[in-house]
């Protein structure tokens, strides 16, 4: 359970000026924790208007910070949005009266100008004016702190009182426990917003913010599953009714006797309540999520939530649509558990998979109607269990055993597009190639290139002793490489995330071989190159062949080893989007990072 103790810190309270809070933020000083930021951010109109209370040198309210004292990093508490409005404006995302912020009024801002890092938007906003925006104090309250137990006692506590929070976000606010960071982590990928980090530089969060799509970065809320299945409004993503659906239906598959939905039982979830019965309850889900896994379970859901999606492909329509018509308001998400559920148990505790996902789709159609959840705060155990069942016994038909284990993966859409999203913050743990194939006439099989994928291999599993990454094949970042490769083979291409989906299929047509057994051809060449035994056999057990929109893409999974992995006896580090040789003066530090305690 959740522990409240006295947290006593030294506290600076101070008026910091917009330019300096700009420098920090192009230098990286301000990090967020993604376990209490909410899922949207404001709209271009909510950042107008806290840029025009500054220019008309009205008061704002106080920006919390926390620095740690080992790692003298800087945490947004409170304040995200306000610092995120600023730099909007500072870097022309936004304007202020129709005009745009004049890059060369402060020197910061110049040098990334004249650099080719920012570009001066037009009309300008008079010099004197952006000066006097730059110079504006905004207060600040900065706090030191040594544990992350501190940290989280002091949000929990600016944030309880006032409505400020929804239920579920304060439930989830400091809490680390197994449940709650499963609970967490399901619901960002299914968000399609996860992160390779929960601790990120402020000024990468945009990448990966769910945002409306008149900011133009970011996750557009309208293509989020839980907006564009129908089942969830924007408003309630905001609220993080996601997250709370997606804890009611854990603790439900993770009970071997299934409990009932109500918001105490979500309470005791996640720590809240100290009676005996809530203390119980707290430890079974902790217990039962440790035991199956977080990767488990997160794979399980996106499992399902793949096969939704393929439904509502299919159909050309949302998921309440197929239930109930097209004319279908947003239901409650009682009727999105019973469905997920229905499929949970056949897909992950039968272990079968679709025979026809037409049939599913009528089977869904005719049944949809007769899904009728309890109405009201509480709804019992054995009427969801009930209404699981019937709708489970009327779409089984559609189903088959997965009898023989299948090379190629299926139920990859969500997570590949999350590994896509996660790569903008984090690109030294990812890489994607096209392919295997040299671009250049007679277009044989580029040793080279699978070389360079396995030195990149080598360099991530090098980053730290935790680390774990991903190269790609089949995927290019490059348009004009796309095209080159669509007039070679005549493929089209999916653009998806600002990267394009080329697939391999075509190599294996070239190369006479069915794509098994070209996928096993990578695997052998693999086995036979210089690369470190036991990272060889770590990605020779990982690797995938998996099928994304008809696309077949080869999934290189990398992990740290228990000592640094070498490729033909050298020693590479990823930096960035590069790969390193290291010399041998250099080794000791790397060795060094993998040295336990």
């Amino acid at each position: 359970m959740k522990s409240i103790n006295k947290v006593k810190q030294d506290l600076t309270v101070k008026g910091e000026t917009i330019e300096r809070l700009y420098i920090n933020y192009v230098e990286d000083k301000y990090t967020v924790n993604r376990r209490y930021q909410r899922k949207l951010v404001w709209g271009i109109e909510e950042k107008k208007a806290f840029i025009d209370s500054i220019s008309k040198k009205f008061p704002v309210p106080i920006i919390l910070l926390a620095e740690n004292i080992k790692s003298q990093s800087i945490e947004i508490i409170d304040g995200m949005q306000r610092l995120n409005a600023i730099f909007s404006f500072i870097e022309g995302e936004i304007t202020l009266d129709n005009k745009y912020f004049d890059l060369e009024s402060i020197a910061s801002t110049k040098q990334l100008l004249d650099t080719g890092v920012l570009k001066q938007n037009l009309p300008k906003l008079d010099r004197a004016e952006c000066v006097k925006i730059t110079a504006y104090e905004v207060p600040m309250s900065i706090f030191e702190y040594s544990s992350d137990t501190d940290v989280d006692e002091v949000f929990r506590r600016i944030n309880s009182g006032g409505r400020k929070l929804s239920r579920q976000e304060l439930r989830a606010a400091g809490s680390l426990d197994d449940f709650s960071t499963a609970t967490r982590k399901i619901s960002a990928s299914i968000r399609g917003d996860s992160s390779h980090s929960d601790i990120l530089p402020l000024n990468k969060m945009k990448l990966i913010s769910v945002a409306s799509k008149d900011l133009g970065y970011g996750i557009d809320v309208d293509s989020v599953f839980w907006v564009s299945q129908g089942v969830l409004s924007k408003e309630e993503v905001r609220q993080s009714l996601d997250e709370q659906t997606i804890a009611d239906i854990l603790a439900y598959v993770i009970s071997h006797e299934k409990p009932g939905s109500r918001s105490e039982y979500l309470d005791d979830y996640f720590g809240l309540r100290d009676t005996e019965a809530s203390i119980k309850r707290f430890n079974e889900v902790n217990l039962l999520t440790r035991k199956i896994g977080i990767e488990n379970l997160n794979d399980n859901f996106l499992k399902i939530i793949d096969t939704i999606v393929q439904a509502s492909k299919k159909s050309g329509l949302a998921l309440t649509a197929i239930l109930f018509g097209q004319d279908a308001q947003p239901k409650a998400p009682r009727v999105f558990q019973i469905v997920f559920l229905a499929l949970y148990e056949i897909i992950i505790n039968n272990n079968m998979r679709v025979k026809s996902i037409d049939g599913l789709i009528e089977k869904l159609k005719k049944h949809g109607p007769k899904i009728q959840p309890q109405e009201g705060g509480r709804w019992g155990a054995e009427h969801r269990k009930d209404q699981v069942e019937r709708l489970k016994k009327l779409i089984l038909k559609e189903f088959i055993h997965n009898e023989e284990s299948d090379p190629i993966e299926s139920h990859w859409e969500s997570k590949l597009n999350n590994l896509l999203t996660q790569s903008k913050t984090e690109q030294a743990s990812y890489d994607f190639k096209q392919g295997f194939l040299e671009l250049e006439s007679p277009y044989k099989f580029d040793v080279k290139s699978l070389e360079k994928i396995l030195k990149t291999c080598a360099g991530i599993a090098n980053l730290d002793i935790n680390a774990k990454g991903y190269v790609i094949v089949g995927i290019s970042d490059s348009e004009e490489t796309t095209e080159r490769i669509k007039s070679i083979h005549g493929i089209e291409s999916y653009e998806q995330n600002g990267f394009y989906i080329n697939g391999i299929d075509h190599e294996a047509t070239k190369a006479n071989k069915t794509i098994d057994q070209y996928y096993q051809n990578i695997v052998d060449k693999i086995r036979q190159s210089p690369l470190d035994k036991t990272l060889k056999d770590h990605i020779c057990r990982n690797i995938k062949c998996i099928n994304y929109k008809e696309k077949s893409l080869i999934v290189f999974e990398v992990a740290a080893q228990e000592d640094p992995s070498l490729y033909n006896d050298e020693l590479y580090i990823r930096e960035g989007a590069s790969i390193r040789k290291l010399a041998q003066n250099e080794f000791p530090n790397i060795y060094k990072r993998f040295a336990r305690q």
